[in-house]
């Protein structure tokens, strides 16, 4: 999301948008599910390919 958006949502000119005037609300099972907390962003990128590989 750019600034922008969140200006205007800030503003009131985009309503229910996540984060600002909705709240976000987590997956309750995900597709998939990445721990940015945990892991080099380096394997992140290889889990996703991984995955959209295994889709296919």
């Amino acid at each position: 999301m750019s600034a922008a958006c969140y200006a205007k949502a800030r503003a009131g000119k985009i309503p229910n948008f996540t984060g600002i005037d909705s709240p976000y609300e987590p997956p309750t099972q995900p597709d998939l599910h990445l721990r940015a907390d945990h892991e080099e962003v380096s394997v992140l990128a290889e889990q996703v390919l991984a995955w959209l590989e295994a889709r296919d």
